[in-house]
């Protein structure tokens, strides 16, 4: 119901046109605070969810998402193998990270895997990718890793630019993500370096929109952007170890944020321990408890968050391939 000076100021607007704006005004105003009432109930909801369930007890993933999980997993134990092989640190990180700890595995909804490894251990690792039997390594220059299961390759640097253009891709890619995380500098403090590292996300987001729009969505134009911008990021890096670590931009910028979790302490994160992830053994952050609240906040409840692929616009040929991997590994 509108508020009776509303309905009054209506009355008296006897220009047509000023009366018809001020009614979508009021119209507007209205479902403003209806959107903003219902996102507070929907959070209420979310939140009351979190609490009731136990997600220890919550069904592993079936059909389309458990085979994805496990061609990823597939790319996970060969990029392990070559790492183990040639002395390469990396940790489960992310909702990987948060699956090892909580359910040994993947949490349910889960679709794809994420790793961390010290920037230095990357470039080491690229050298040696041509290892990697039943995956191939995409590391455009200046960003973050992508391992691709041999199967679900992209065709094109196009098609790659998509991969790495989040929530731009209709195809399946079983993969595991590759975050280089750096050493701080000394001088900097956490807070100074979010300051700066919040800055740079934005020069690069804008920078990237502009060139894409100018050039076109391709892996050179990616790639020019970061050759811009690279000395902002390295303002921060250390050559040696440091108190603090960090996540680098090369990723977060896409999301046009830089989360306060893109910075952790070095003993939160070394000497790396071991943790049972789907049956076997693979390296974790020292403190992975601390830095999974930092990331996630109460961890131990569930995190209601959205799926990386949606099926039903997935390609015909790639649901066969599908098909064809569910029954080889027994679970379709």
């Amino acid at each position: 119901m509108k508020p009776v000076f509303a309905k009054l100021c209506e009355a008296f607007i006897f220009n047509k046109k000023k009366r018809r704006e001020f009614r979508q005004e009021q119209v507007s105003k209205t479902l403003e605070y209806q959107i903003a009432e219902l996102k507070k109930e929907v959070e209420a909801q979310r939140r009351m969810l979190s609490y009731t369930l136990n997600p220890l007890t919550m069904p592993p993933a079936r059909g389309f998402n458990r085979v994805v999980q496990l061609l990823s997993l597939e790319v996970l134990k060969d990029v392990v193998r070559v790492c183990d092989k040639h002395g390469i640190q990396y940790w489960l990180d992310y909702g990987t990270l948060l699956g090892a700890v909580r359910h040994r595995g993947f949490i349910p909804w889960d679709d794809d895997i994420d790793i961390s490894m010290p920037y230095t251990e990357l470039l080491r690792f690229q050298e040696v990718a041509h290892e990697l039997e039943c995956c191939q390594l995409k590391l455009p220059i200046g960003s973050m890793g992508k391992v691709v299961h041999n199967d679900f390759l992209p065709e094109s640097d196009e098609e790659w630019t998509q991969v790495y253009r989040i929530g731009t891709y209709d195809k399946i890619y079983p993969m595991v993500d590759i975050f280089p995380v750096h050493y701080l500098k000394e001088e900097w403090t956490p807070e100074l370096a979010h300051a700066h590292v919040v800055d740079v996300c934005e020069k690069l987001y804008f920078a990237y929109e502009k060139a894409e729009k100018l050039q076109g969505r391709t892996l050179e134009t990616w790639e020019e952007v970061f050759r811009q911008l690279e000395h902002e990021e390295e303002k921060l890096i250390s050559s040696e170890p440091s108190s603090y670590v960090f996540t680098s931009i090369r990723w977060h910028w896409q999301h046009h944020i830089a989360p306060v979790s893109l910075i952790y302490r070095s003993k939160d994160i070394f000497p790396l321990k071991k943790a049972n992830y789907e049956g076997e053994e693979y390296s974790i952050p020292a403190n992975s408890e601390l830095k999974l609240f930092k990331r996630y906040g109460e961890w131990w409840n569930v995190q209601f968050v959205g799926t990386h692929m949606f099926f039903s616009e997935v390609a015909t040929e790639h649901l066969e391939k599908l098909i064809e991997h569910g029954k080889r590994l027994g679970c379709m």
